[in-house]
């Protein structure tokens, strides 16, 4: 409609006359710049929000992935130190 009023045209089967006064020109004009930059702000946020949501996801995995590794490893260390015990006597367990 922006575009319409400034150079003139159709818009919902009227007929709309250029705007000639050149303040509410410029006020238009500022008016179609400003939602164009609103516009690339929104989609750069979104492209952000995006990113950080699959980063957090891959983030989550990850600390999973290491959570089992952990519990895994403790779990060894505990029946390796049971072994040990049993077999040779270690002298230095703390499980």
């Amino acid at each position: 409609m922006t575009n319409v009023m400034l150079n003139g045209g159709q818009y919902k089967k009227d007929t709309i006359i250029r705007m000639s006064l050149p303040e509410v020109r410029e006020r238009l004009e500022n008016l179609l710049t400003v939602t164009d930059e609103m516009i690339a702000s929104s989609d750069k946020l979104q492209s952000t929000r995006l990113k950080t949501l699959t980063l957090s996801a891959q983030l989550k995995q990850q600390i999973n992935e290491l959570e089992e590794i952990v519990d895994k490893t403790e779990n060894d260390l505990v029946s390796l130190n049971k072994n040990c015990k049993s077999q040779h006597g270690c002298r230095y367990s703390e499980y």
